[in-house]
């Protein structure tokens, strides 16, 4: 099997250069962590624990709350950025995505920084 990161790449996803998952919407399947896990998957046939088929990696049900969404549908019906020399419009509007995606994240973390 060839491997996808050569030895002249960082692998950013490594917990042993201090990665972690620091958000999730849910890991009911297993957990998070296991993305990060740098050793060879593993599969076991027939092995089952109190969610199911028993997985080496992780994955979500890939849900969120309505709210999320719902805010983003209304920032894309609501927005109208202006493009100009300095960035399109489109680039406008995914920024302010990105910034609702970040205030998302750090409402759920507690950690919403404030900006005097």
């Amino acid at each position: 099997m060839k491997k996808f990161i050569s030895a002249k790449m960082i692998n950013l996803a490594d917990p042993r250069i201090g990665t972690k998952v620091i958000f999730k919407t849910d890991d009911f399947f297993a957990a998070a962590h296991r993305i990060l896990n740098i050793e060879t998957p593993v599969f076991k046939d027939g092995l089952f624990d109190k969610h199911g088929k028993w997985m080496d990696g992780w994955e979500t049900r890939r849900r969120r709350s309505k709210g999320f969404d719902q805010a983003k549908k209304y920032l894309e019906k609501d927005l109208s950025p202006i493009g100009d020399m300095r960035a399109s419009k489109e680039y406008r509007l995914q920024i302010a995505k990105n910034l609702l995606m970040k205030c998302f994240v750090e409402i759920n973390l507690n950690k919403l920084s404030r900006v005097n």
